[in-house]
């Protein structure tokens, strides 16, 4: 976290939540109002839909209290966009996100999700992120335990559809070590029971 740095402590006293937007009254304003009314819903148990689909892009809006249930459900591939809805470079990659789970709409085993950041930030520490926008994928059959695959490339559609392509094509992720010749092939499930398993 940078400085200065605001933050709510809401319903949770021990998971404050950090504002990342704009530095000025109508921003601040529009977040607090936000948290104040996330507060009172969840002290009068006013729960959101587990799964809110935006418009016709098929991108589901992830939260807090959603996202192991639709993610880690081990049926289906998600690619996860970690966003500011102040951030400029987030509102650069939306149309081409939204672009890219279009092409995807209709495809079998692969969703889209989003998460905005500032008012969801248990995922925020979670994952460890460090800059608004981090692509994410999640691979079907991951748990909770499972270290997600960060997409580091290049943010235009054509790459991002690539890299779904890819990452469908190269099947689920297994939990035992593979053999590619005399290399064994490992992964975050495979890792800790083949090293240090004595």
């Amino acid at each position: 976290l940078g400085y200065p740095t605001a933050m709510v402590f809401g319903f949770n006293k021990e998971e404050p939540t950090v504002y990342s937007g704009a530095r000025n009254i109508e921003s601040v304003m529009r977040f607090a109002l936000k948290e104040v009314n996330s507060l009172v819903e969840s002290r009068l148990g006013i729960s959101k839909p587990v799964e809110e689909v935006e418009n016709d892009t098929g991108i589901v809006e992830l939260n807090d209290k959603n996202f192991d249930a639709n993610v880690f459900t081990g049926e289906e591939n998600w690619l996860v966009q970690f966003y500011s809805p102040e951030c400029g470079h987030c509102k650069a990659l939306r149309p081409k996100y939204e672009a890219v789970a279009k092409q995807f709409k209709e495809t079998a085993g692969v969703k889209f999700g989003q998460i905005n950041g500032p008012i969801n930030p248990k995922l925020f520490v979670r994952f460890n992120l460090k800059f608004w926008p981090t692509l994410m994928w999640f691979p079907a059959g991951t748990d909770k335990d499972f270290t997600p695959i960060v997409y580091n490339s290049d943010r235009e559609v054509d790459a991002l559809v690539n890299f779904v392509k890819k990452q469908l094509n190269s099947g689920p992720i297994s939990k035992e070590a593979t053999l590619d010749g005399d290399v064994v092939v490992l992964n975050d499930y495979s890792f800790d029971a083949n090293v240090f398993s004595g």
